[in-house]
């Protein structure tokens, strides 16, 4: 199945299904489509007749992606404005470079240290994004504890990124874990994998199988 472009410009199409023919809302017939594209239909549940269907798109199930003790890395981005006393800004080029030293990090910025005090789990919404399970974690720069990852972000943004005039983000691009081969990830790229081991099980595998 190829994989759609996440950054590609997008379109809506308003359509209403009748008697199982998808129609282009206004009248007319749907435009011609260039190959084969992917998306999404999205329509009330309510309208689903077949329940065990709408169960599997819905259904929700939690799964650990990280064990305790994994060392995570916030991506932080700074600013002469943030106005950072010498040893916060010495640990965070130190931090950076001796982890990020040849990895090709296509953004720029600077690092900082998160260790997970339980394991880290996810749960897996059907064909909804997946969102992260509280998890204790430590801040050793900061010596604190938060109780999420969201949380951890929060607290080194706010410390660091003094600028800022919101200091929450998205962590599944923010929040960077080492893969089987030592390269630094953002969770987004562990996201899409237990997303498509999941789409694998529950669609494919099962469809392969009738």
């Amino acid at each position: 199945m190829p994989i759609p472009d996440p950054l590609a410009k997008k379109v809506t199409i308003p359509v209403k299904i009748k008697n199982g023919t998808v129609q282009f809302f206004y009248g007319g017939p749907l435009p011609e489509i260039n190959g084969e594209t992917i998306g999404d239909l999205i329509i009330s549940a309510y309208a689903i007749k077949d329940k065990t269907f709408l169960k599997s798109l819905s259904e929700e199930k939690t799964r650990e992606i990280l064990p305790a003790g994994t060392l995570l890395l916030a991506q932080l981005f700074v600013s002469q404005n943030d106005k950072l006393d010498e040893k916060s800004m010495q640990y965070l080029k130190q931090t950076t470079r001796i982890y990020m030293a040849g990895q090709n990090i296509i953004s720029s910025g600077y690092f900082a240290a998160i260790s997970t005090l339980e394991p880290l789990s996810m749960i897996l919404r059907g064909t909804k994004k997946s969102v992260l399970c509280s998890c204790k974690c430590h801040l050793p720069f900061l010596k604190t504890d938060a109780t999420s990852i969201n949380h951890a972000y929060t607290l080194l943004s706010t410390y660091f990124e003094k600028s800022r005039r919101s200091h929450s983000g998205n962590v599944f691009q923010k929040i960077f874990y080492e893969n089987q081969n030592n390269r630094w990830c953002p969770l987004d790229r562990l996201r899409e994998n237990f997303e498509a081991e999941e789409e694998d099980n529950r669609y494919i595998k099962k469809q392969e199988n009738l």
